[in-house]
């Protein structure tokens, strides 16, 4: 039952959030600075991957020294990845991590994000944080890092 909820509140979420103006082409581009995930909800590859692996290999040491990453992606999803360590109480953030994660949720660092071909954005990585209306990639992050630490 779950499932179905979780199902249903994403295609809510992504119909019913206004779409930016980024095409496929733009996507591969940048694909350096991409956070995606495929139709179904599975990590693609990229950073999903890379961020999935290193939770199941228990790296957090490797995580934690990529929130210093130059690539903005990489180091968002290494800020929300051990923002969440740190709530599970996998890790203890020292005030310098938190300082710098606090930056980073408030960068205006473009990030491109997907989930599948349908849903395709590029937004600053403080707008992805303080968006009230169109959470999905927050939302899947989030997701997917708390389920393996389960």
């Amino acid at each position: 039952m779950k499932k179905y909820f979780v199902i249903a509140a994403l295609i809510f979420v992504v119909f019913s959030s206004a779409q930016k103006n980024v095409s496929v082409d733009e996507l591969f581009k940048a694909k350096e600075n991409v956070i995606g995930f495929q139709c179904g909800g599975g990590p693609t590859g990229g950073f999903a991957a890379k961020f999935y692996q290193l939770l199941k290999e228990n790296n957090y040491s490797k995580i934690r020294e990529l929130i210093f990453s130059n690539i903005p992606a990489e180091k968002f999803f290494a800020a929300v990845t051990c923002n969440k360590l740190s709530d599970f109480k996998k890790i203890e953030l020292s005030p310098e991590e938190k300082k710098i994660i606090a930056e980073i949720y408030n960068s205006n660092d473009i990030v491109y994000s997907c989930w599948g071909c349908s849903y395709i954005r590029a937004k600053s990585i403080r707008e992805y944080v303080n968006d009230k209306h169109d959470t999905l990639i927050m939302f899947k992050m989030e997701y997917m890092i708390e389920e393996l630490l389960k």
